[in-house]
Formats: structure tokens, C-alpha cells, sequence
């Protein structure tokens, strides 16, 4: 039904009126979809201290406010991400800022990390939690784009990490933003080591550190130094693609402004990046995150090293009940292999692929 009816009238509309309308739909009518988190013991798995009844989040950029975590979680997903979150309200990049690409199946945005700012989401977030506390909650945190003291951003992080503190299960340094401006000092090795090291400092929850797709395979390990000696547990990868919005902005004047895109194509960077972490840093937690848009994709990015992985763009071509059916094809594949759970996928290639399987 959605791709054959819903979907047709939504990509009528601009792609973030049309977003702003299912997020309204998903905050006040969750209530009407059908509740598919009931756990199964074979997708539970004990990570970042908290339960996970599923290993699919929705990824950073869905659920910007924390407006919608009890549709996210009626949908079937084992945690929810709200984010990216900025300590103050800033409105992002001038629209149009979020383009379709449907021979792709995928998304161009140069959002600009638009947002109400960290008491916002905090109140959002909160009224969640309260009615349920064991639903794990996983927050975004990056810094506003009009701060030029480097001094000012680690303060501002430090401040959303304890906003949050009491509410949030783990949190994601989002240190790659494709669509945000960076200059000077922010582009350094140690602006990212330093605000690893602040945020550690500023929250007891455990942190990972959310990367580009396009780094080689010296610049991944180095970017997992940096978290590791930090304290952090683990990694995001990947983020959006760098591009630019040529071919699709209206705009001639807007066709080199920097965008990030999303979408199928990401896929095999995303295992590429995951297997060079998973490699160099075996007890990772590892969030696999771009092109997922089916099971296969799904236990691919699992048998790569992904301790839990994240949608959003294929929520936008497949519809509600793609989260149901990416589960039905991991707890087949459990079944067909003989394991209990998600989390021996990995282990279980890697015998497969020694054995000559």
C-alpha cells in the first residue's frame, strides 16, 4: 500500500514538506500503526548497557526533535536516535535543502543541522522516556555552525551530553557532517581528539564517534585512535556522502554548495569502513549505517562486524513496514545457520569464510 498509494502522493511535495507531514503523522497518529515490537530472543542483544529488542535504529536526521520515538518504536526498532542536536536553535541552510533522487532511491540534503536547539529535544525526549524507560535512546550531538571558538563548541557539547545525561543510553560524536562548513582549526586531527576527550569528561554514558564514508583506510584507524583514547567504545559509519547539489538544486547560483547523499549507492563504502574498524579494533561497538534498504543488505552489513545498524532513506522509497521485514529475513537466516542470536552473525562468516564457505 505505501508504495503504491502513499508514496506516489508524498513525492507530489517537496521532499521536506513532505517529511515535516509523516513526522506530524508519526507523532500524533503512532497509535494506528500495527505495533510490531514484540521482542524475539534471536534479535536481543545486551550492548552499550541497555537491552536492544531489535538491532535496527532509525538513523540521525529522522527524528530531529524526539518527536516521534513511539512510532519509531511501534514500527519494530530496538532503539530510537534523535538528532543531530545543537545546544541552541539555529534554522540550518536556506531551502530548498532536501532533494529526491528516485531513479536512485536516494536523498541529497544540505540541511545544516537545523534545529530548536537541546531544551527542546530535551523536553521532547523526556515526556518519552518517562512512559518508557527501557526503550534505549541514543542522542546525535554536534555544535552550532555560527560558534567560532573552538573553546565555545566544547562547551556546548559538554552542555547537551548533560542535558541528556539522565535520559540518553549512549550518545554519537557527529564530527562529519557533509553539509556543514568547516574551517581552521576545526578540520584538525586534534579539534576532534580534544572534543572527544571534553565529551568524555562530561557524561558517564558510553560514546562512539560517527565518520565519513570517503576516508582511506589509514584515516579510519586514525579516527578510531583518537575515539579509543578517549574512552570511547566504539564507531558510526558511516555518515552521508559528500556531494554537492548540481543536479538537483533549482538554483544555477546553489550548484557547488556542499550536501550529503544518502541512499543504496553508500552501501559499499559503509562495509568497506565497517570491516577496516571491525579489523583494527575488535571490541568495537560498531553502528553500520548507509544503503540498507532489505534484509540481505541488513545481515551483510552484520556478517561485515555491525553490532547494530541504522535506516532512514530506504523509510522513504520502502515505507513503515520495511523495519518488519528486514526482521523476518534476519530471523530466517538465524534459523537456516543454526544461531541464537544476532549478535553470532559476525563470528559465524568468519568461520564460514575460513571453512571456504
Amino acid at each position: 500500500m505505501y508504495k503504491k498509494v502513499i508514496r506516489p502522493i508524498l513525492f507530489k511535495y517537496e521532499a521536506e514538506k513532505a517529511h515535516d507531514f509523516v513526522m506530524n503523522c508519526m507523532q500524533y497518529g503512532w497509535w494506528l500503526l500495527p505495533y510490531r515490537g514484540r521482542p524475539n530472543k534471536r534479535l536481543q542483544q545486551t550492548v552499550l548497557g541497555a537491552t536492544f529488542q531489535s538491532p535496527i535504529l532509525n538513523a540521525s536526521g529522522f527524528d530531529k526533535r524526539g518527536l516521534v520515538s513511539k512510532a519509531i518504536r511501534a514500527m519494530g526498532a530496538g532503539g530510537c536516535m534523535v538528532g543531530t542536536v545543537v545546544q541552541h536553535a539555529q534554522p540550518g541552510n536556506e531551502k530548498p535543502r532536501m532533494f529526491r533522487l528516485p531513479e536512485e532511491e536516494a536523498i541529497k540534503n544540505r540541511m545544516g543541522l537545523n534545529s530548536y536547539g537541546a531544551q527542546d529535544v530535551y523536553r521532547n525526549v523526556s515526556k518519552f522516556h518517562r512512559k518508557y524507560p527501557l526503550f534505549p535512546i541514543g542522542i546525535s550531538i554536534g555544535y552550532n555552525s555560527d560558534v567560532k571558538k573552538v573553546s565555545s563548541i566544547f562547551k556546548d557539547q559538554e552542555g547537551i551530553a548533560q542535558t541528556f545525561e539522565e535520559l540518553m543510553t549512549f550518545a554519537v560524536l557527529n564530527d562529519s557532517c557533509p553539509n556543514i562548513a568547516k574551517s581552521g582549526d576545526k578540520k584538525t586531527s586534534e579539534f576532534l581528539s580534544q572534543s572527544c576527550q571534553n565529551l568524555r569528561q562530561a557524561t558517564s554514558k558510553p560514546l562512539l564517534l560517527k565518520i565519513a564514508p570517503n576516508l582511506s583506510k589509514a584515516e579510519i584507524q586514525q579516527k578510531c585512535d583518537i575515539a579509543r583514547k578517549a574512552g570511547f567504545v566504539g564507531m558510526v559509519a558511516c555518515n552521508t556522502y559528500p556531494s554537492t547539489v548540481s543536479d538537483v538544486h533549482p538554483d544555477p547560483d546553489k550548484a557547488k554548495d556542499p550536501c550529503g547523499k544518502s541512499g543504496p549507492f553508500l552501501f559499499d563504502d559503509s562495509i568497506r569502513t565497517i570491516k577496516v574498524i571491525r579489523a583494527y579494533w575488535q571490541d568495537a561497538i560498531i553502528i553500520g549505517v548507509g544503503g540498507i534498504n532489505c534484509a540481505d543488505r541488513a545481515i551483510q552489513m552484520l556478517q561485515a562486524g555491525a553490532t547494530l545498524i541504522k535506516i532512514y532513506t530506504a523509510l522513504v522509497y520502502e515505507g513503515p513496514s520495511l523495519m518488519n521485514q528486514i526482521h523476518k529475513g534476519i530471523i530466517a537466516y538465524l534459523k537456516e545457520n543454526n544461531l541464537e542470536n544476532v549478535s553470532k552473525i559476525h563470528s559465524h562468516y568468519l568461520n564460514t569464510q575460513q571453512k571456504g564457505g
